[in-house]
């Protein structure tokens, strides 16, 4: 999971991303997808099944009690490889429920 956490001291004014910045955050995770093909690195990985996914976290940050509660959560997209046989809706339940960040 690629995930863009942004944080405030303000619990009403916690940043969300932009179309421009969840594209960017998209590009990026389809970049990392091309890379696996390629690096000598992940060459491990090169046949394996994966889904990479992208998202959102803001985050509530409390000086009073030095605490960090979770606001919002958001699934954007997913991009796998080596996957055909998963259903695109169950994988966008598995991936939202997953950026749920719940545990």
């Amino acid at each position: 999971m690629l995930i863009q956490v942004k944080s405030s001291k303000d619990k009403n004014n916690i940043y969300k991303l932009n179309d421009i910045e969840r594209k960017v955050l998209n590009e990026f995770a389809k970049f990392f997808k091309k890379e696996l093909n390629i690096s000598k690195i992940l060459s491990n990985y090169k046949n394996s099944a994966f889904v990479i996914s992208t998202g959102y976290a803001g985050v509530f940050n409390d000086s009073k009690n030095n605490r960090h509660t979770l606001i919002e959560a958001k699934y954007f997209r997913s991009f796998k490889k080596n996957m055909p046989e998963m259903d695109s809706n169950k994988l966008k339940l598995k991936m939202s429920f997953a950026h749920s960040l719940s545990s």
